[in-house]
């Protein structure tokens, strides 16, 4: 890997086989500021760029909350922008998909965290979405978790949304994008641990428990078990969602999570 610094503000890492043209990250927060072909926008917001006939996508993250910024400021823990571009690296050498990574950049502040920005490959494959119906696909990506589970790997954030695929005849492709929460273990995922990360990928309860359902029988764990579990469990995710929501609402909150200092910018 290869370390660049920009000015005071700006620490740049890059891949040193990075097939990106010159200069092309050190300049992305000046390019993310003018152009690109916005393709999402929240509290992070991601653009698309064409470059030497690369398509490539640059996700910027929001200021942090207070207390995250002390941390990654401090390196108590690893910024959002770093752990995706680690992760990315480390995922596919282990021969899981997911979009070549080209680099990240950590912007700061008088000495604290502020902006970061992951720069990756663009694929052209639609996202699973919350809403699949398709039985086939579904049974694909129980057997595609699977075979991650026993390789230890866990994505924090595995939702459908965070999930693309392409199908070349009968055989289906999975790319995993959004994985700044990654975890590797040195062994398998055990079954306890595994309905953990198993109930955000469908919406619908009867389409997770058959992908809970098929996942199991891969992994030869207890079925019934496993889907009454993943089921209780989202139920109670569900409720914590809702609260959370409303404790979002009341007075001040804006300062505890930070949303304020981004929408000022």
């Amino acid at each position: 890997m290869k370390t660049n610094t920009v000015s005071n503000s700006f620490f740049i890492y890059s891949a040193e086989d990075s097939s990106l043209p010159e200069g092309f990250i050190q300049n992305v927060p000046d390019l993310f500021s003018k152009g690109g072909r916005c393709i999402h926008k929240a509290r992070n917001q991601i653009k698309v760029y064409e470059e030497g006939g690369i398509q490539i996508n640059v996700k910027k993250y929001c200021i942090p909350p207070i207390i995250n910024r002390i941390l990654y400021s401090l390196g108590l823990r690893r910024p959002k922008a770093k752990s995706a571009y680690l992760n990315a690296v480390k995922l596919r050498q282990m021969g899981f998909d997911t979009p070549k990574p080209f680099g990240y950049i950590i912007q700061r502040k008088y000495g604290i965290i502020n902006y970061s920005y992951f720069i990756s490959e663009q694929l052209d494959m639609p996202r699973m979405g919350h809403e699949c119906k398709n039985r086939e696909l579904i049974k694909a990506l129980a057997e595609y978790t699977a075979k991650m589970h026993e390789r230890g790997l866990i994505d924090k954030d595995f939702t459908a949304n965070n999930i693309l695929y392409s199908c070349d005849g009968e055989n289906y492709r999975f790319a995993l994008v959004d994985i700044n929460r990654f975890k590797f273990k040195k062994k398998p995922v055990g079954m306890i641990q595994a309905c953990q990360t198993l109930m955000k990928p469908l919406r619908s309860e009867n389409k997770l428990k058959f992908f809970v359902s098929h996942y199991a029988e891969c992994r030869g764990f207890n079925k019934r078990f496993m889907t009454e579990r993943v089921i209780f469990l989202r139920r109670k995710r569900n409720l914590y969602e809702r609260i959370k929501k409303f404790l979002k609402k009341l007075p001040g909150a804006k300062y505890v999570t930070g949303k304020n200092l981004n929408k000022k910018k």
